[in-house]
């Protein structure tokens, strides 16, 4: 399987290639002053009337690399009734079709009659990425704006800043027919609205190769923004969908797996998803062998359920993974509930998850094997935190370095899959821990706040319990862990640190990234404690939560560069990422914020709320440090920590809020935050 994330940077290159496109000649139609006559077409004074005269008489161009461009005049509808439009127009290989709209501003559109189909691509011919490129049109109304594949020719056009809309069955339709080649079209800085469906992908015959590519794309008001179902056998059939925003539809992205399927993959990464009514991304698995999903640095934001995977399994391997998201305000955060047979790993890490109803929530019927691994996830404010119903002496479950904290439920655990809970910080829940089955290792964590520390029987070692007491070697009974709120950190005195066991299998990091055995205390060794967190004598400072992005691929990053962060030192913020790849234009300024404590109350906050989409604030806003020059992307400000000693132990956070109306014309886009843990 190709990892889809190696693909991006091609991506990003092909966009600057589509730009610089070498273009052999020019071609012109306006459905109000053009004539098709064999004479016309070659100058925008005496341009053709239709595409269907213009298209047929542009001569094919020899060099693969190079393509005719046919300008459309905007301002205007084309179709039947206006300019006499015979639909479905039908483009030809190496022909550039763009719109042209000086003057007034507006984009032409391409109107056909209801039920029909504004463009299709021959089946007979084969289409190459950036010489067939559609650019600066509006597909209006119709069964269809677009339908390309059941070809045994390669389609891989290309589909920029254009829009679709009202179409009665989708936007844009992607078939297969089984070849090799593959049917990969790109879709970059277009919007999909108001349709049952944005992008269709249907891979039916054996061998399909179907990968559209989706980036910098907005889909709003649709019933699913990208339903991709794929029932071919022996084919490789997936996606990449990457920065883009899906807003008030059913569902975001849906894929099915079915029957005789093979290697179904896709990957969303930097996207966001809002007022998702449904599910997010859903993964519809029906007996298909190895579909594998990544989700990665993406924001969820008041959605019915963020991740989702379902379905009957077969035997064979299945993966979903989920790293480095945000899932804010959403009824369900992760959703799991697999049966039939065969394998199944679920791994999340680094996710933030609050503000919801359920956060993780994974069952499965035997005989599916179901191996369950968090690391590092932060579950906030929820109704219920990680419910596990997850069942076979085959199946397993591993949740570490977890902070599970202010929910009503924190973590609850049925069926007979062995499980460890190791290194997690269970803090201010109204009931922390709940089994009911013996078969789960428990140790290394902390207990504080909680109104019920346990409920049911477990092995516990090497834990604190501030209110009360377990059974069990280094068990910390009716003892305070000292954390310090909101960040849950250990205070430099808590009889948590140094208190671990080092002969256990300890993860490697804490919820931040710490080694998990650091030093902690002046001339002292490396020992684990207890929690989540690991207490750094010398101080500490890592990033959380999920970087901002803009259109053309902006990823501003913050970060530091610095070791120690200790009572009168000074350490570096820095920024990276602030400039738009291959076309190397870079900020020119940015603010850095500050605030006194993160993943409490309201935040992550949207932005998008005061026009910033894409963009979450991650602290309180406490202050402002400064505006700062930015020099190709970059930028480092000295921050100088006062020689206080009670500071020892506190943490801040800091932010940038990048000035690039250039990569992101609706506003700032700021990068993810650093916390920044005082040493002494």
């Amino acid at each position: 399987m190709i990892r889809l994330r190696t693909l991006a940077l091609a991506i990003v290159a092909s966009s600057a290639l589509a730009s610089a496109q070498t273009i052999v000649a020019e071609y012109y139609v306006n459905g109000r002053t053009g004539i098709d006559r064999p004479d016309y077409g070659t100058s925008p004074d005496t341009p053709w009337k239709t595409f269907a005269y213009a298209i047929p008489r542009i001569p094919p161009v020899a060099n693969p690399d190079e393509a005719n461009r046919l300008n459309v005049e905007g301002d205007q509808v084309y179709s039947t009734a206006t300019n006499g439009e015979t639909f479905p127009i039908r483009p030809v290989p190496n022909l550039w079709i763009e719109g042209t709209f000086v003057g007034h501003g507006r984009m032409p559109v391409l109107q056909p009659p209801p039920g029909g189909t504004a463009m299709r691509f021959d089946p007979t011919l084969a289409y190459s990425r950036n010489p067939s490129t559609m650019r600066y049109l509006v597909f209006d109304g119709g069964a269809y704006g677009v339908e390309m594949g059941h070809s045994t020719q390669r389609h891989r056009p290309r589909f920029q800043d254009c829009t679709f809309q009202n179409q009665s069955r989708a936007c844009v339709h992607v078939g297969d027919a089984g070849s090799s080649r593959g049917i990969d079209p790109r879709f970059f800085q277009t919007l999909f609205r108001s349709a049952p469906r944005g992008i269709e992908v249907i891979a039916s015959t054996p061998g399909a190769v179907v990968f559209p590519d989706v980036g910098e794309c907005t889909f709003t008001a649709l019933g699913t923004a990208v339903y991709l179902d794929d029932t071919s056998s022996g084919g490789n059939v997936g996606g990449l969908f990457r920065t883009s925003w899906f807003r008030q539809c059913d569902r975001g992205v849906h894929v099915r797996s079915g029957p005789s399927a093979n290697t179904t993959n896709f990957e969303v990464w930097s996207s966001r998803f809002a007022d998702i009514r449904d599910e997010a991304v859903f993964l519809e698995v029906t007996r298909p062998p190895d579909p594998t999903a990544h989700v990665e640095l993406s924001q969820f934001v008041r959605c019915g359920t963020a991740i989702r995977l379902a379905g009957m399994l077969a035997p064979g391997p299945y993966t979903l993974r989920a790293e480095r998201n945000a899932i804010h305000g959403c009824q369900r955060a992760l959703y799991v509930d697999v049966q039939g047979a065969g394998s199944c790993l679920v791994s999340t890490a680094d996710n933030l998850i609050d503000l919801g109803h359920l956060g993780v929530w994974i069952r499965n019927a035997e005989p599916v094997q179901l191996r369950f691994e968090s690391l590092r996830d932060r579950i906030l404010d929820m109704s219920e935190g990680v419910y596990l119903d997850v069942r076979g002496a085959s199946s397993s479950i591993s949740v570490q370095s977890a902070l599970i904290c202010r929910n009503t439920t924190g973590l609850r655990r049925s069926g007979i899959a062995p499980a460890v809970v190791r290194s997690v910080t269970f803090a201010d829940n109204s009931s922390a821990f709940e089994t009911t089955s013996q078969q789960i290792t428990v140790d290394h964590c902390v207990f504080a706040g909680n109104a019920i520390d346990v409920s049911g029987v477990a092995s516990f070692s090497y834990c604190c319990f501030q209110s009360g007491s377990q059974p069990g070697a280094g068990n910390l009974n009716f003892t305070d862990p000292q954390l310090l709120r909101p960040f849950y950190k250990l205070a430099p005195t808590s009889p948590c640190i140094d208190r671990g066991n080092v002969a256990i299998a300890l993860p490697p990091t804490d919820y931040e990234g710490d080694p998990r055995a650091s030093v902690s205390r002046p001339n002292g060794s490396a020992l684990p404690d207890l929690g989540a967190d690991e207490y750094v004598q010398l101080g500490s400072a890592h990033k959380y939560g999920v970087r901002g992005f803009g259109f053309y691929d902006c990823f501003p990053e913050i970060g530091t560069s610095s070791t120690q962060f200790v009572v009168g030192g000074t350490f570096a913020v820095e920024l990276s990422g602030a400039i738009l790849p291959v076309y190397g234009v870079s900020a020119r300024d940015a603010f850095l914020t500050f605030g006194l404590r993160d993943d409490a109350g309201g935040l992550p906050f949207d932005l998008n709320l005061i026009g910033a989409p894409g963009s979450l604030l991650w602290n309180e806003l406490n202050g402002v440090v400064g505006l700062f020059p930015v020099t190709q992307g970059r930028a480092s400000v000295p921050i100088p920590i006062p020689g206080v000693p009670l500071l020892t132990g506190h943490s801040f956070t800091f932010q940038w809020w990048v000035n690039m109306f250039s990569a992101n014309p609706n506003g700032p886009v700021t990068s993810d935050g650093l916390r920044v843990t005082v040493g002494g």
